[in-house]
């Protein structure tokens, strides 16, 4: 089973094979911290034992939130600018002698986690996690929390050599599942997902959990923009409705042309294969149709970034005149702003 997330221009420059325009994905990669999970209070702990115990100074939580989804190596060099790896080794020993039993018990997942998950699951789609944390942390917090058996696989930190931005960790995703990129979605909270997905030629939905805004997409590719799970939930079960209603339509028509002897003729070549006394008009249907979706596809990409500017200016001004709500609690926890759902 696969699902819908957005309608692409897959076909190249001839649309002719039908049934091709819409994009489908048969497995769904997720970021953990603060896409899926937030471990954020045994994450805290840890940079703060760690700190003291290498006599630098005590970072406050915000500082510290602003590093989750690096490699623990690069989050110690990127708030003190200490390089040495002998430092770095005993930063990370310090940090997990009190993170690592305070998150496998502590994490949460956001709210429409479960749901999301079990919801996907239920449809058919695979599912994995392509992390930074180590694996064996998270298959713990997952088990835990009883959707261990939704994943078909984890990898976290100790499983590649190379990490975030670099695209090994989703490869590896790609092999284990033994699918192309192109019908695989990363979902991640960073701008080191979003390259990293690029890199690894996966499309990429950004979910705002975290501390990184949704202006820091702009420049990455990105078919989706979630305030938070629940958003992508609703858009992934609207897509997966209208996927399953295009399905009908494509099996009555691959009926059709098998009856009529027409199933592997393209759009282009139809006119070819009509009576002659009605080639001329199906020529001028076919290139009318074909001249439509051109049109159609060469508009989406502008559309959504001129939506996606829009309704940032239109957040800025509600937030500029202090007549925009307040976000719930889970925004408040997680310090990201409540953003519009932006959807491609």
């Amino acid at each position: 089973m696969t699902f819908l997330l957005t309608v692409r221009n897959d076909m190249g420059p001839d649309p002719v094979q039908q049934g091709e325009a819409m994009k489908h994905y048969s497995a769904v990669c997720f970021d953990f911290d603060y896409t899926l999970g937030d471990s954020t209070d045994s994450i805290v702990a840890g940079f703060q034992y760690g700190f003291e115990r290498l006599g630098h100074p005590i970072p406050d939580r915000e500082t510290v939130r602003g590093t989750i989804g690096y490699l623990l190596e690069d989050a110690y060099t990127m708030l003190t600018g200490d390089r040495d790896p002998e430092r770095q080794a005993q930063f990370r020993a310090f940090f997990l002698e009190v993170a690592k039993p305070r998150q496998r018990e502590e994490t949460f997942l956001f709210p429409g986690a479960a749901e999301l998950l079990r919801g996907l699951r239920a449809r058919g789609v695979r599912l994995g996690i392509v992390s930074t944390k180590t694996g064996e942390t998270i298959e713990y917090i997952m088990d835990r929390l009883g959707l261990g058996d939704c994943l078909d696989f984890v990898i976290g930190s100790s499983d590649v050599k190379h990490h975030k931005p670099h695209p090994e960790g989703l490869e590896m995703a790609l092999d284990q599942l033994g699918l192309p990129p192109e019908r695989v979605l990363y979902c991640g909270d960073t701008v080191l997902d979003a390259e990293a997905a690029q890199r690894a030629g996966l499309e990429f939905a950004a979910v705002l959990n975290g501390t990184t805004p949704a202006s820091a997409f702009d420049v990455w590719p990105h078919v989706f923009l979630a305030r938070d799970l629940d958003a992508l939930n609703d858009c992934m079960k609207r897509e997966q409705a209208f996927s399953m209603t295009l399905k009908g339509f494509e099996q009555k028509r691959a009926r059709l042309l098998a009856a009529l002897g027409l199933e592997d003729v393209s759009l282009r070549e139809l006119p070819s294969r009509c009576p002659p006394e009605h080639r001329e008009a199906a020529r001028r249907m076919s290139e009318r149709l074909i001249n439509q979706y051109r049109i159609l596809s060469s508009a989406q990409e502008p559309s959504r970034i001129l939506m996606e500017s829009r309704l940032r200016l239109i957040e800025e001004e509600l937030q500029r005149r202090g007549l925009e709500e307040e976000g719930p609690s889970t925004a408040s926890r997680t310090g990201s702003d409540t953003h519009t759902d932006l959807r491609v």
